[in-house]
């Protein structure tokens, strides 16, 4: 339902925490770790960044009704999820 954006955010866009633990798993210093996730992940990330990740998932939720619930699909939109060719 209406939680559905946030969860596919949280796969979609960046997680420096977790490019911080994997950069210490292969050798690197906890400050190392951190300069590494600062340098390779974007510091801004926009909606239209998480739309454009998320819009094979978006299409798959679309084909299979989820959509079809108005409060499911107010979320999407909300959250900059839709096209707006096909959805606005």
């Amino acid at each position: 339902g209406p939680l559905l954006p946030a969860i596919i955010a949280a796969f979609v866009e960046p997680d420096r925490e977790a490019a911080a633990v994997v950069a210490r798993s292969a050798g690197l210093s906890r400050e190392e770790a951190r300069t590494v996730a600062a340098e390779t992940l974007p510091v801004v990330w926009t909606a239209q960044e998480t739309a454009s990740r998320a819009r094979t998932v978006v299409r798959y939720f679309e084909e299979a009704g989820a959509l079809d619930d108005g409060a499911t699909r107010e979320a999407f939109a909300s959250a900059g999820l839709l096209r707006h060719d096909r959805d606005g």
